[in-house]
């Protein structure tokens, strides 16, 4: 049976709370005997605290509130027993009685927690397809009030979309085909985007904008109308930070979205004269000489130096090379290890040991001649594309997970899994489209925590997909 955020059977909930009781005592056995158990005993605390919840708003919103910054610190590819830790609260934050709840704080603070618990498991998820969906509704949700700057809430909400930049949920919600949550969320950043937010805000919302047209096969018309609505010289209600997002993601993907453009400009007959100078420039084939940061015609380039002479392709593998960070205002440098082909973007290995996979020609970089300097800073302004602290790369990848492929994650993180392999065990994936997906009948089919399904439960998730 796969469980439904709107039709969850309370048996099966008392059967899976009864069972982690059962279990504690080995669970806490375990713990102590392993680095950090502090913070999973912790974890496993909050965690069963929220399978029976307190029924005031203010306890479950303090317990929540709780929840959330002991997620916080916790690090993505975590250890087998920090796994089971979580496990009580991931469970228990799709139950009914906190998952649907009417108070809009209550709401908040779930989402806040389930982005937490995504950007622990990516690039795997932590639900099923119906309950993420319902994940990234409260997710979505959260975005609404992003111009609320003097809310309480509104760090909360700021967290949350650093997540879902940083761990590149909108993949997730292309493989899960939710366009109207997409574009939902295009119209809250484009709503709620003032001179008031922060760079930081504004950088964010640029890069899962971009993020989405580039990763999407077909851009529906949907997406393309809510920007060019924005980018309307005659639009009285748009705001100068609004209109200057949607030229800054136009601009970033000018050469896919151009046939676009074309197509929908000629169906509607609207004249080029009525947007903004960007439109017409890509429409024309001039968008190159459109400076990023300005969006003024400019004959520099973002990326600077010899390394312009030279295609981003595979002839970069194994150069040195130092990427911009614009909130450290430096160069930090590492080594191209790898490209990818088929996604165009090349494996940073940075002499930290930090990880990237990066399209470079979003980025601003230099390739490293033998006797430069290690750390160069730069006279010129930020690149257009957004990174957070080098000590919390965007991108970066635990330590503990080093040793295996980048390149595979990065697959992992645009896949989701379609089906499982009988002969070695594994799950099988796939990109794009509508995962074919039968999960194991009881309670315990959250994907991230397969390892920890009953014995039953795995064979007859086997058996299902020896019958496909």
């Amino acid at each position: 049976m796969i469980i439904k955020s709107k039709h969850r059977s309370t048996i099966l909930e008392r059967k899976t709370r009864a069972g982690i009781f059962q279990g504690l005592g080995s669970v806490k056995f375990g713990l102590m005997a392993s680095p950090g158990s502090l913070l999973e005993m912790k974890l496993m605390e909050v965690g069963l605290l929220l399978l029976r919840p307190p029924s005031t708003v203010e306890e479950l919103l303090s317990l929540l509130d709780r929840t959330e910054t002991l997620l916080s610190v916790v690090e993505q590819s975590p250890s087998s027993t920090m796994t089971t830790s979580l496990f009580p609260t991931v469970i228990a934050l799709v139950s009914k009685e906190i998952f649907i709840h009417q108070d809009e704080d209550i709401k908040l603070g779930v989402a806040s927690c389930i982005s937490e618990i995504t950007r622990i498991t990516s690039p795997e998820v932590p639900y099923d397809y119906d309950l993420m969906k319902e994940a990234f509704q409260r997710i979505v949700e959260a975005f609404e009030k992003l111009d609320d700057m003097t809310s309480q809430s509104y760090p909360r909400r700021v967290s949350i979309l650093e997540t879902v930049a940083k761990v590149r949920s909108s993949v997730v919600m292309l493989d899960l085909e939710c366009d109207a949550l997409i574009l939902e969320m295009f119209r809250h950043f484009l709503r709620t985007i003032g001179s008031n937010n922060s760079e930081n805000v504004f950088f964010l919302m640029e890069n899962i904008m971009t993020f989405v047209l580039e990763e999407c096969e077909d851009i529906p018309s949907e997406f393309l109308s809510c920007l060019l609505t924005s980018l309307k010289k005659d639009s009285k209600n748009i705001l100068p930070t609004s209109r200057r997002l949607a030229e800054k993601v136009i601009a970033n993907c000018g050469a896919k979205l151009k046939p676009y453009l074309v197509d929908t400009l000629n169906s509607t007959g609207v004249p080029l004269s009525d947007y903004c100078d960007i439109v017409a420039s890509i429409c024309q084939g001039k968008s190159d000489d459109f400076d990023q940061d300005g969006l003024e015609p400019s004959n520099e380039h973002l990326n600077f130096g010899k390394e312009n002479n030279k295609d981003l392709n595979e002839t970069l593998v194994g150069s040195k090379i130092k990427v911009w960070w614009p909130e450290d205002k430096l160069f930090y440098h590492g080594i191209v290890e790898a490209f990818e082909p088929t996604t165009k973007r090349h494996k940073v290995v940075y002499s930290d040991g930090d990880v990237e996979i990066l399209l470079l020609k979003n980025e601003r970089y230099e390739l490293i001649e033998e006797g430069q300097d290690e750390l160069t800073r730069s006279p010129n302004g930020p690149s257009k594309g957004w990174r957070g602290k080098k000590t919390k790369c965007s991108e970066s990848v635990p330590r503990a997970a080093k040793k295996e492929t980048l390149l595979k994650r990065w697959e992992k993180s645009r896949s989701v899994v379609e089906g499982f392999n009988s002969k070695n065990g594994s799950y099988i994936r796939k990109l794009r489209g509508k995962p074919k997906v039968i999960y194991p009948t009881c309670y315990w089919s959250v994907c991230f925590f397969k390892q920890i399904q009953c014995k039953a439960c795995k064979q007859n998730s086997r058996d299902q997909f020896q019958s496909m």
